[in-house]
């Protein structure tokens, strides 16, 4: 899967952010691409252990954390201190 980001996006002559916005598009599509295998497959026929989605609570029985989750914000924390290391990280799977 590819995607064309705009090009005042990605000139770092138009926008001083053109590097984060590249790394953010392209840790988006990683991560949309993980999650994938679990939206076409939970709670079909075709479902199998794999797609389980390893549903979690966390402060309250309303805020859920599943295992893509975890593994996404992993992905793209990972990716952002990969190429950018000085930045600071808030996250919120």
């Amino acid at each position: 899967m590819s995607f064309d980001l705009p090009p005042k996006l990605i000139d770092p002559s138009q926008n001083r952010y053109a590097d984060e916005a590249v790394l953010a598009v392209k840790l988006a599509l990683e991560a949309g691409r993980n999650m994938i295998p679990h939206c076409n497959a939970r709670g079909t026929p075709n479902a199998t252990p794999e797609s389980s989605l390893g549903i979690q609570t966390k402060s309250n029985e309303k805020d859920l954390a599943t295992l893509v989750d975890v593994a996404n914000e992993d992905l793209i924390v990972a990716g952002i201190k990969s190429r950018f290391p000085s930045h600071s990280i808030i996250g919120e799977e």
